[in-house]
């Protein structure tokens, strides 16, 4: 049995430029803000390591600034392993 094949058509994701997308994407009522938004999306799409430990992205967050090293640090990677 192949959960991940499961989990894509459950969930209808299709895959975008190597990410998962929703394919009717719902409204998601929470905003870091516009600033820090239109930051993250400028840096991933400038990015060419978009790996969940990607040393790239990494380097773009300041230890200062909470919401871009939520979003770009590697340490996030953790999360997601079993």
């Amino acid at each position: 049995m192949n959960h991940r094949s499961n989990l894509i058509s459950m969930n209808n994701l299709t895959r975008e430029d190597g990410l998962w997308v929703l394919d009717q994407p719902t409204r998601f009522n929470y905003s870091d803000g516009e600033g820090s938004e239109l930051f993250l999306k400028r840096v991933v799409s400038e990015a060419r390591d978009l790996s969940s430990q990607s040393l790239e992205l990494e380097t773009c967050f300041s230890q200062w600034d909470w919401v871009s090293e939520y979003h770009l640090s590697f340490k996030r990677a953790n999360l997601l392993r079993s």
